[in-house]
């Protein structure tokens, strides 16, 4: 009987260690999804810094057009925008893909924790 008691609480054991790897795994994956959500949005944030020097720039050039508007001065401008337009969707595109790979460990996460018995602590 004691055996038997004490094979069962082996058993316990490596399924506790195999739920506990699975959590520390959870984890790190988790981790690193907010350093990339960090990264994305420290991005965004030199984005907008950018958005905030075109804007001072095309104010500048609007004030210079009131005068006198060259060619260049209009190819400088649509320049700069296209590159801000091209930013911008690569921005966007990351954030898509971002929130797709948050919303799938956010799945996963929802699945493991019953296994570890969290889901009574949310």
């Amino acid at each position: 009987m004691a055996e038997e008691v004490m094979k069962k609480l082996e058993e316990h054991d490596t399924q506790l260690e195999i739920i506990a790897r699975t959590v520390v795994n959870a984890q790190k994956q988790l981790s690193g999804v907010e350093t990339r959500v960090v990264s994305v949005e420290n991005r965004l944030t030199g984005v907008e810094n950018r958005l905030v020097r075109v804007e001072t720039k095309l104010d500048r050039v609007e004030q210079r057009m009131e005068n006198f508007v060259t060619k260049e001065d209009h190819q400088e401008v649509m320049n700069a925008l296209d590159a801000l337009i091209v930013l911008a969707q690569k921005k966007d595109q990351e954030l898509t893909f971002v929130g797709h790979q948050v919303k799938r460990n956010t799945e996963d996460i929802a699945k493991i924790k019953p296994l570890v018995g969290l889901e009574a602590l949310s």
